[in-house]
């Protein structure tokens, strides 16, 4: 019985793990670095890098807008344009996603 306990619980963190971390949706396309370089400027380029590291050093013409306070500010992503969300390559290591 303990055994099976253990089994399932290892599949579920397996299952988070991989969905937290290494999946990416569906609805979001990595973008190499060439098609970054070819697209962006048609872009919003949105950084949700924390203020701080934002400050740091960022692309020109990104609009910082922190993970922590996204949802609140949605209504600042036009809707009629794609847009490109910059991480931290610590979080992510494909740094550049499109919408």
């Amino acid at each position: 019985m303990d055994l099976i306990l253990l089994i399932i619980l290892l599949m579920l963190l397996g299952l988070t793990i991989y969905f937290r971390f290494i999946h990416t949706p569906k609805y979001l396309t990595p973008l190499s670095q060439e098609d970054f370089i070819k697209g962006y400027r048609k872009a919003q380029l949105i950084d949700v890098r924390e203020t701080r590291e934002y400050e740091g050093g960022h692309i020109l013409g990104a609009r910082n807008i922190p993970m922590s306070q996204l949802r609140q500010r949605l209504n600042e992503i036009r809707k009629d344009q794609p847009f490109i969300y910059i991480v931290s390559p610590v979080l992510d290591a494909n740094r550049h996603h499109k919408f």
